[in-house]
């Protein structure tokens, strides 16, 4: 025994076959040293089967699973896109029905549109997509559906029923001017609603854009690309809402008087953006717009000692000082918000106001 290697195999090697029985002339003790080594390689060779066995099960078992959740995965996609399908197809529908101004058909239109949607959005989450979610290759294609299915069921419950809202709330008939005034409270009143689902629209656009498209099979993908133009779409409209409202009501006056002032161009002058012969001063209060004087380009509002702001050496190199000093010359350069400051600081300087 002690010329065999305390290693398991050696060990092995040298008594794994021999039984107490061949040593005969051992010592008691010997053999009840071998006796207990026999034993212990007995038990560690059984181990190493069961241990065999169990491993075998448990890979057999991680494969089965595997395959059911992909089953499991591949059904409710195709129950997904149904669902998908069947909210796509109220979209126009919805629109139509808020053009036509019936509330309630477009209410219940919107109901339907959201039960589709968050079916779908339920057929694409459970234990069975997160599994498949780190697999090679299906992988990705599952994230891109998961969010998909994401996007349309965040626009559905907290985009549209705001957009629905505002659209109840400023009707265009009632943004038409009554006696020179329009009525600006139903913009204000919309401005949170519309800003809110601008902002779920451009959250929309955002997860859309960030999904990587390379990986992803043809079937996802082009679908993926149509509701990217889609939402990207509704994106620019909704930008351009927020801005109205938010902006309109100031400009309008309804936090207070506001002056503007317009320069009437021509082409009959050789100048970047036209002539200006002619200047309005406009007033705006509460929805109200009027004229509040005119004047022409020329008298105090020209010859000017020295330019009113600061010009570059670029703008010097090109038009000299002109743009500074003539109010008719201030469209010599193609930047017009340029040329309203330099219009707003000759005018503030000869005529005065803000």
């Amino acid at each position: 025994l002690r010329g065999c290697a305390v290693v398991d195999r050696s060990v092995s090697g040298c008594v794994g076959d021999m039984s107490v029985n061949d040593s005969p002339g051992a010592s008691p003790e010997v053999r009840d040293h071998l006796r207990i080594l026999q034993h212990w390689l007995l038990r560690r060779r059984r181990h190493r089967r069961r241990t065999l066995r169990r491993l075998a099960f448990t890979v057999f078992l991680l494969l089965a699973l595997a395959v059911t959740a992909v089953a499991c995965v591949c059904v409710d996609a195709l129950q997904s896109r149904a669902e998908l399908k069947a909210a796509a197809g109220q979209v126009h529908l919805l629109q139509a029905e808020v053009q036509k101004g019936d509330r309630k058909a477009a209410a219940a239109t919107l109901t339907s549109m959201q039960k589709h949607a968050a079916a779908a959005q339920a057929k694409t989450h459970g234990l069975h997509w997160s599994a498949v979610r780190v697999l090679p290759w299906i992988g990705p294609n599952v994230k891109a559906v998961q969010t998909v299915s994401d996007v349309i069921d965040g626009l559905a419950v907290n985009a549209l029923p705001t957009l629905m809202d505002a659209t109840s709330l400023v009707d265009p008939t009632t943004l038409a001017p009554v006696n020179g005034r329009v009525d600006l409270k139903p913009l204000v009143k919309a401005e949170p609603k519309v800003v809110a689902a601008n902002a779920e629209v451009q959250t929309a656009a955002k997860k859309l854009a960030a999904i990587n498209s390379k990986p992803l099979l043809a079937a996802v993908a082009a679908p993926l690309a149509d509701l990217r133009t889609q939402v990207g779409k509704v994106a620019l409209t909704t930008a351009t809402a927020a801005r109205a409202v938010r902006l309109l009501p100031p400009m309008l006056g309804a936090d207070g008087p506001r002056e503007y002032l317009l320069l009437v161009q021509n082409n009959a002058e050789q100048r970047a953006t036209g002539g200006v012969p002619t200047l309005i001063l406009l007033r705006a209060v509460d929805g109200a717009v009027q004229v509040d004087g005119t004047r022409s380009s020329g008298g105090n509002l020209g010859d000017l000692p020295k330019p009113v702001l600061p010009l570059t050496a670029g703008e010097q190199a090109l038009f000299g000082t002109l743009p500074g000093i003539y109010m008719a010359d201030v469209t010599m350069t193609p930047d017009f918000p340029r040329s309203g400051q330099l219009a707003r600081a000759i005018w503030r300087q000869q005529v005065g106001g803000d």
